[in-house]
């Protein structure tokens, strides 16, 4: 996937459903209305990740939240799908970036899973949550220039419980989120902005597969 504009295309939608009413609440508590699709197409692409700086395969990950986020449109059921998506590219990007160094500063203690006898024991990937991530961000890189965690962690607000909540089934997160894809898209920006920007040529489908391979090298190093 690329940086380019298809990946917003609202040509996927009957086009006798393009013309309508729709309701978004935005991150400072309005409630952002949309006549036309186009409308929503283009509040959407200024969700869009911009910065060169992000590993093409996680810009892609949220960019398919995006996607799904333009099929609200026909069906306001696919935000919560939408949302899920998004959050989860924000953890993938989070553990890309934080794992290694959350690993050294905080290592975990667990129990050591017995083996048969003769046979050493099974490796196991040490996994952080999403919380866990936030908090390291926070105290170690600057996150609260875009996103305070310490101030929403222990209230409902927080990303991670947002996250919970959607993957647990919460009957009282039915609503949208607002302002949830920018808050997403500056937490990512921001975890990614001391790398250098990458190549044209790197955000082709053909390269994805060997940075994936390096990426998960690197992880589990």
């Amino acid at each position: 996937m690329s940086f380019d504009d298809s990946f917003l295309d609202i040509s996927v939608i009957n086009p006798k459903l393009h013309h309508g009413y729709f309701q978004y609440p935005s991150s400072k508590g309005q409630i952002l209305e949309f006549n036309d699709i186009a409308e929503w197409r283009d509040y959407l692409d200024s969700c869009r990740i911009r910065s060169r700086r992000v590993l093409p395969i996680y810009a892609a990950q949220f960019h398919v939240a995006l996607q799904v986020f333009l099929f609200a449109w026909a069906n306001a059921g696919m935000i919560k799908v939408a949302e899920m998506a998004a959050l989860r590219a924000l953890e993938s990007s989070l553990q890309y970036n934080y794992y290694q160094p959350l690993l050294a500063a905080d290592p975990p203690k667990k129990k050591k899973t017995p083996a048969p006898q003769g046979q050493l024991p099974p490796a196991e990937l040490t996994r952080f949550g999403l919380a866990k991530y936030l908090d390291y961000a926070e105290r170690h890189d600057g996150l609260s220039t875009v996103y305070e965690f310490s101030k929403f962690k222990n209230n409902v607000n927080a990303l991670n419980r947002i996250r919970n909540g959607l993957t647990h089934g919460d009957i009282f997160s039915g609503f949208p989120w607002g302002g949830l894809m920018e808050t997403v898209r500056d937490i990512i920006e921001h975890a990614w902005r001391n790398n250098p920007e990458w190549p044209e040529a790197s955000l082709c489908d053909n390269g994805l597969a060997e940075i994936r391979q390096a990426e998960w090298t690197d992880l589990c190093q």
